[in-house]
């Protein structure tokens, strides 16, 4: 079988998500509720719109998963007070803190995935990545 470009993405990303599923079961964390507690910024909060545009999910579905960090305590509603349909997410001191773990877990794994690579190489490959990406 020929390692085309695509193959290689598809082994690539493979190998990512086993340390994300890892890392979301050590953490109780589901897919969605993973990747939506990483697209909140640790200091400024989010709307309830933003926060379904950034993890790729429909409103409700979003609002779904936001009530789920909410109860795990993760993060906290801020309800618009002249408009109590605008709803925005912020991250709780806990949430905060999980995040802040779940970053270091990420960056250990990068570390070790960039440590394997020859030094004049990294460089090399995170600019191809950007490259791809930004095409696609």
């Amino acid at each position: 079988m020929e390692a085309t470009l695509f193959r290689l993405v598809l082994a690539l990303k493979h190998k990512c998500a086993a340390t994300e599923t890892r890392i979301q079961e050590q953490r109780s964390l589901t897919p969605a509720e993973f990747h939506g507690l990483l697209s909140i910024d640790s200091k400024e909060p989010v709307s309830g719109g933003n926060f379904a545009k950034n993890i790729g999910l429909s409103a409700s579905r979003a609002s779904r998963v936001g009530t789920r960090l909410m109860v795990k305590g993760l993060i906290e509603l801020l309800h618009d007070p002249s408009d109590r349909r605008v709803v925005q997410l912020r991250l709780t001191k806990k949430g905060v803190a999980l995040k802040k773990t779940i970053e270091a877990d990420l960056a250990r794994c990068e570390k070790t995935i960039l440590s394997i690579l020859p030094s004049k190489e990294r460089l090399q490959v995170t600019k191809a990545l950007k490259s791809l990406i930004n095409a696609m």
